[in-house]
């Protein structure tokens, strides 16, 4: 194990669609300059050069890395990409959401939770996620193993293309966002004092996603992870 300052990056243009499918089985991708992934329930590569979170009605999809990062006490990381969201010509409003997720659940890599607002990943265990909530509820935050800290962000009622960037600093044991919608000019940015270490010695980073009762499609580009001060990354 090498403990390094390192950047993860997803060079093809990295979507990720969550739902929309009958891929109900966990399987691994091998990522060129990247840590394998674990896809999830609806998760899937689409076109070869992007990952996909590609809703319907109903569906949920997660995808993570396979080796988790241990941060330590002092570890950090800076995760950036885009995140766009589709909705159906035909219907108001997109659902329902997707989330940038750092976890320590039982299942690992595998962790998937329930369809709808929950955005699979509001039932698991051991989670901090910075989510991004369409359809009705047009906001954005921290959920904290079942606790929400959001504020308004117009989402859903067109497709959005949102820039976004997460860190984590150890030292100062703060999780922070900030999300730039290209579609309306608006951004939104926040900072928490949240303890990663809390959750456990081994975190899984990666994006969850899902829709309820009405169809969406939530897609990730451009994934960037760098880890520092000490964090290792478990490559040998």
């Amino acid at each position: 194990m090498v403990r390094v300052s390192a950047v993860f990056g997803l060079a093809f243009s990295a979507s990720l669609f969550f739902g929309g499918g009958a891929l109900a089985k966990s399987r691994v991708q091998l990522l060129a300059g990247a840590p394998p992934v674990q896809l999830n329930g609806d998760a899937a590569y689409k076109n070869f050069d992007r990952i996909g979170i590609n809703s319907g009605a109903g569906h949920a999809g997660s995808a993570y890395i396979v080796t988790p990062l241990t941060l330590g006490a002092t570890g950090s990381f800076t995760s950036t990409f885009d995140v766009s969201l589709w909705k159906n010509a035909k219907q108001a409003l997109t659902a329902d959401g997707v989330a940038f997720v750092i976890q320590n659940d039982p299942a690992g890599a595998g962790a998937l939770g329930s369809e709808g607002s929950c955005l699979a990943v509001c039932d698991i265990t051991n989670y901090a996620a910075i989510v991004f909530q369409s359809y009705s509820n047009d906001q954005a935050g921290l959920w904290l193993n079942g606790t929400t800290t959001t504020q308004p962000m117009s989402l859903g009622a067109q497709t959005d293309q949102i820039e976004v960037t997460v860190s984590y600093k150890g030292a100062a044991k703060t999780l922070s966002f900030s999300a730039y919608n290209r579609s309306t000019g608006q951004t939104v940015s926040n900072q928490y004092g949240v303890d990663l270490s809390t959750l456990g010695t081994s975190l899984y980073l990666g994006f969850s996603g899902a829709s309820g009762g009405v169809a969406g499609r939530e897609v990730i580009h451009n994934w960037k992870l760098k880890v520092t001060n000490g964090a290792s990354n478990g490559n040998k």
